[in-house]
């Protein structure tokens, strides 16, 4: 196990020892997880493994849960955060778990029969010389329901642990919480009171960057931070495309409203350009992530262009991940029947489709998942393909590698439940969004959005660019600031 990597023990009020917790988790009462936590449970409780189990369900951010409880009939299971962002993979027939495809093996890999790695796997000399022949005729990469580019080792679906006597998987969320309608104020309120609980629990005590940008979502976390002033917490923001440049002035002026410097990127031939000149110095970037991702991916163009390079290594990297689930940004944008319901998720999956055939057995797999538990399906069915298999399965791929470790304080099932509890349509037209940050920060709210302004002057045929100071100017002017 990485010696930095964060580490808890779990044990009961007596003080026997459950289990351990890795990565950063906060609990439901705001507590971020160090060292030792002592839960009110007894080790002879006769119900100790659903009383944990209930513990777990409401921590947030990234970690995996690993328990082996007392009693009758002894517990052993392990369960990962609520988006699956530290991932878990297994292999039913060795009975071996790990974080990724290759720490799980002890053999060669097994070509899916259902997918093929991505091209730029595939595709790269000295990766490709190590792997076996995929099916050619298979879509390429974005390994959905719970495959992974071997045959037998699967990865853990979101909202689901694995009994690691017989190495099954069981769904424990949602069971029966309630899901009954709330009004927009009241859901703002419990989502505003959590993320102000989490963001004092991740920029207290721990040290690392946050990235901000010109979106809804990680302006919603920073609305809800505390003083950053005695923080170990830097905001940090880059450009490595056009929009990005205007996602980078939408974070300064985010970060001058909080009173705190930002660390901004940008290439000194351009947003364009490379902080890596030569491209066979990325070589080693693309390998030690697909290795680590597991042959998932080779890192983007942020971690090709040598981005993460100039940055300081260790600590925590927090970003705004996952909170679309306000927003319904899963959901399609009219009402559809049954069938282009199935079909809107099914291409909603990042996940590879071929042909006619291939696409009728990813439908069968997408059915099969939607009638293997209970909830309102024409009120959630988008909101759970978003969590189990839209968002889930590429995170543990995105988190590959890196200098830091990625944590997003709004893998959380409070957030969820709540932003479940409000019609998808007030959350896909923003009024949830509004309301959420009225609460929130209403001046911060006030600051342009990058996307809405580079759509805006498409239609009037302006330069971004300008039309973006003219709203700052505006802004300032408005609310005095």
């Amino acid at each position: 196990m990485c010696p930095d990597l964060a580490l808890c023990e779990i044990t009961s009020s007596e003080g026997a020892p459950l289990g351990w917790v890795l990565g950063h988790a906060v609990d439901a009462e705001g507590i971020l997880l160090s060292d030792r936590t002592k839960l009110p449970i007894s080790q002879s409780d006769p119900k100790i493994a659903d009383k944990v189990e209930d513990w777990v369900k409401w921590l947030s951010g990234r970690y995996v849960v690993l328990l082996d409880l007392p009693g009758e009939t002894r517990a052993q299971r392990a369960y990962h955060d609520p988006l699956g962002s530290y991932g878990l993979v297994y292999d039913p027939q060795s009975r071996t778990l790990a974080s990724s495809l290759l720490l799980c093996l002890d053999r060669d890999i097994v070509p899916s029969t259902n997918y093929r790695l991505q091209d730029s796997v595939l595709n790269d000399a000295q990766l490709s010389a190590l792997l076996p022949e995929f099916d050619p005729t298979l879509p390429p990469g974005g390994f959905g329901f719970g495959e992974t580019p071997d045959a037998h080792v699967r990865r853990l679906l979101a909202n689901r642990y694995i009994d690691l006597t017989d190495f099954s998987e069981h769904r424990f969320w949602p069971g029966n919480d309630d899901f009954s309608p709330l009004s927009m104020p009241e859901a703002a309120e419990i989502i505003v009171h959590r993320m102000r609980q989490l963001m004092i629990a991740f920029c207290k005590d721990l040290s690392g960057y946050f990235a901000i940008s010109g979106g809804r979502d990680s302006r919603m976390l920073l609305a809800a931070c505390p003083d950053l002033s005695q923080s170990g917490i830097q905001l940090y923001s880059y450009a490595n495309n056009y929009m990005t440049t205007l996602d980078l002035r939408v974070a300064e002026e985010m970060a001058r409203l909080v009173g705190r410097p930002i660390l901004t990127q940008i290439p000194e031939s351009g947003c364009r350009g490379s902080f890596l000149p030569h491209k066979r110095r990325a070589a080693p970037l693309r390998h030690r992530f697909a290795v680590s991702s597991g042959l998932m991916h080779t890192g983007d163009e942020w971690w090709q262009r040598g981005f993460a390079r100039k940055l300081k290594p260790g600590g925590v990297w927090i970003r705004g991940n996952f909170l679309e689930i306000a927003t319904a940004r899963s959901w399609p944008r009219r009402n559809q029947s049954l069938r282009n319901e199935m079909g809107h998720a099914l291409e909603n999956l990042r996940i590879g489709l071929g042909d006619d055939a291939d696409r009728a057995r990813k439908m069968a797999q997408l059915k099969e998942w939607s009638t293997s538990f209970d909830y309102d399906f024409e009120r959630h069915f988008h909101d759970y393909t978003y969590m189990d298999l839209t968002t889930a399965p590429p995170q543990a791929n995105f988190h590959g590698y890196n200098q830091q470790f990625y944590v997003a304080p709004a893998s959380d099932r409070q957030i969820f439940r709540a932003s479940m509890q409000v019609p998808g349509k007030l959350r896909q037209n923003t009024s949830f969004y509004d309301e959420i940050m009225r609460q929130l920060n209403a001046t911060m709210h006030a600051i342009p959005l990058a996307k809405p302004t580079a759509y805006h002057s498409r239609r009037i045929g302006a330069n971004a660019t300008e039309l973006l100071e003219d709203k700052i100017n505006a802004y300032r002017t408005a609310m005095n600031v």
